[in-house]
């Protein structure tokens, strides 16, 4: 069952979304929460209607409408990791400082890689500049 996904989904009232963003206001950089069996429900059906219905099989949506969610949430300005279990179990101190070592990485990287397209786009410039002066 478990598989990366990208998500994109419009913003409710509901402790999914608002935790998060309650985080964000206070400028932390990681944190942890545990949402209910019927808070999960909220967020998994509002994913369900506003994604591709394939996201999840049958068998994964029944077990997952029957737990709650422990999630580890890493946020930085580029990025924003979550890990999250359906267990409801929140993840252990090391594995926190790992999950959160991850967002930095991620964050670095994604750093590094625009970086990187700026000097492209500087490049292509410089060289248009000069076919154009010759």
């Amino acid at each position: 069952m478990p598989k990366p996904m990208r998500l994109i989904l419009p913003h409710i009232d509901i402790p999914m979304f608002n935790h998060l963003r309650e985080a964000q206001q206070q400028g932390l950089t990681f944190f942890t929460d545990i949402l209910t069996k019927q808070e999960n429900v909220q967020w998994h059906k509002h994913m369900l209607k506003n994604s591709s219905n394939n996201i999840f099989s049958k068998e994964e949506n029944e077990y997952i409408m029957n737990r709650g969610m422990a999630r580890s949430i890493v946020i930085h300005p580029n990025i924003i990791l979550i890990l999250a279990n359906y267990a409801a179990v929140p993840y252990s101190e090391e594995e926190n400082k790992i999950i959160a070592r991850f967002g930095q990485v991620f964050e670095q990287s994604y750093i590094r890689f625009l970086d990187l397209q700026k000097l492209k786009h500087k490049q292509g410039k410089q060289r248009l500049n000069l076919h154009w002066k010759e």
